[in-house]
């Protein structure tokens, strides 16, 4: 993603740091090994490069929200006394881009612990680190788990009740309120129907008055709906 475009998107997603610690790896038919003295200073490499990153991006758009992968256990059929060499160095990896995640104000996405719990499906070739499509859709579903309160939201009116004359129009008020605060109109984006259109009809979230009566208003919006009663009384 170029700077230029950066600047527009709302979420932006973000693996960064595994590399550092891999191409320190040595891996031969007898598993993988890491010489522990150059941990502190791949770990120092970690921490630099994840703050940069992630300043960068702020830097760029101080609006988005940004979600940091966090790394599972890449080689879980190596030997035991590898897995004890291996697994601490990969907890503290993964406490180096959380902690520089929240310093910057993003979420940190674990997937050690999905991935571990059915790595035979997850990581079904030995002599390869890569995940399966079950493995990524795991890993998408830990993404989704935070992302989508991003996306939560209640619908909100002041018009749940109304009276119109007929022949005259009133427009409706519909609001959608994600996480508590933000605030946007979707009049225009909803669906919206009436029980009875010869009482009076809707459309936009405006509402025409025919003929006395009483009908329901019906609004929805990404999978909520809110009612509104309008009672139509006859001209002055």
């Amino acid at each position: 993603m170029t700077s230029r475009t950066m600047w527009k998107r709302e979420v932006i997603t973000l693996n960064a740091g595994a590399n550092d610690l891999l191409k320190q790896l040595t891996i031969n038919q007898s598993g993988v090994s890491l010489d522990s003295e150059k941990v502190p200073v791949i770990l120092e490499q970690v921490q630099k490069n994840t703050r940069e990153i992630l300043k960068e991006i702020k830097i760029q758009n101080f609006r988005a929200k940004v979600y940091v992968m966090g790394y599972y256990n890449a080689f879980p059929y190596i030997p035991e006394e590898q897995q004890e060499q291996l697994l601490p160095v990969l907890d503290q990896l993964n406490k180096v881009i959380e902690k520089e995640a929240k310093r910057a104000d993003a979420a940190f996405i674990p997937t050690a612990k999905p991935i571990a719990k059915d790595f035979a499906a997850y990581l079904p070739n030995p002599q390869n680190i890569h995940l399966s499509e079950e493995g990524y859709e795991v890993v998408a579903d830990a993404f989704w788990k935070e992302m989508k309160k991003q996306f939560m939201f209640r619908l909100t009116t002041e018009d749940r009740s109304i009276t119109l004359q007929t022949g005259t129009e009133q427009k409706l008020t519909l609001k959608a309120v994600f996480n508590g605060k933000q605030e946007y109109a979707v009049e225009k984006l909803a669906e919206w129907s009436s029980s009875n259109e010869e009482i009076a009809s809707v459309e936009d979230g405006v509402v025409t008055a025919h003929q006395k009566g009483t009908t329901t208003i019906t609004a929805k919006y990404g999978g909520q709906q809110i009612k509104f009663v309008v009672k139509v009384i006859g001209p002055r």
